[in-house]
């Protein structure tokens, strides 16, 4: 599991990018919190269940559209 820094940050790249997608989330439509909230949720799953080994040196999740936009 990723260690977490003092920041809040975590030392696993996949999951800080995933996270950044809370970046917009206070300029989206409050309509839209609970899909982005899901769709995070599922992506952090999904991340955190796969195997390390199975993934190439840099990849990570494909980030779903930014909120807001």
């Amino acid at each position: 599991m990723a260690d977490q820094h003092d920041d809040g940050a975590t030392a696993d790249a996949a999951v800080e990018a995933i996270l950044r997608t809370l970046d917009g989330v206070r300029d989206a439509p409050t309509a839209d919190h609970p899909a982005i909230y899901a769709r995070l949720h599922d992506q952090l799953l999904a991340e955190l269940d796969a195997d390390p080994d199975s993934r190439a040196p840099g990849t990570g999740p494909v980030p779903g559209p930014r909120p807001g936009a």
